[in-house]
């Protein structure tokens, strides 16, 4: 699943093109090191190596652009992906126009219907009535909540 709108997307090929200093299409564990920097996280030579095989899915000994978008996906898809859990009241995997409502009122945000109506309808793609977590996923990234 793709969290990410075109945008988003090129922006992020434009950040491993950045991390990416050799040029060769991925990042390796000293090209990391930047990244990690960047991001204010110290880290160990050691940990750089037991971080690396944690997202190296292919075992290549470095992180091709696929891996780099799972691994940020996942890390901006963790949130979203609990505060769809909690409007998803039921946890059918949907949020219907109910729930939303029922969900906005337990945080306390004075919404009206017709704004819990506008959100479903143009979080919904599909057209069945209800928000499923990727509708929601990119409904909120395109919202730039995340």
């Amino acid at each position: 699943m793709s969290v990410f709108t075109s945008e988003q997307l090129a922006t992020l090929k434009e950040h491993f093109r950045r991390y990416d200093i050799d040029g060769d299409g991925t990042i390796s564990g000293k090209e990391l090191v930047p990244l990690m920097e960047d991001l204010c996280l110290k880290i160990s030579a050691h940990k750089v190596k037991a971080f690396l095989r944690s997202v190296d899915r292919d075992n290549s000994g470095s992180i091709d652009f696929e891996e780099f978008a799972t691994l940020i996906s996942k890390k901006l898809f963790e949130p979203i992906k609990r505060m769809f859990q909690g409007f998803d009241k039921d946890s059918d995997g949907y949020i219907t126009v109910d729930e939303l409502r029922q969900g906005l009122r337990e945080l306390n945000e004075a919404t009206t219907e017709a704004d819990v109506a506008k959100f479903v309808a143009a979080a919904d793609k599909d057209g069945d009535g209800r928000v499923s977590c990727e509708e929601f996923a990119k409904m909120m990234n395109q919202l730039n909540l995340f």
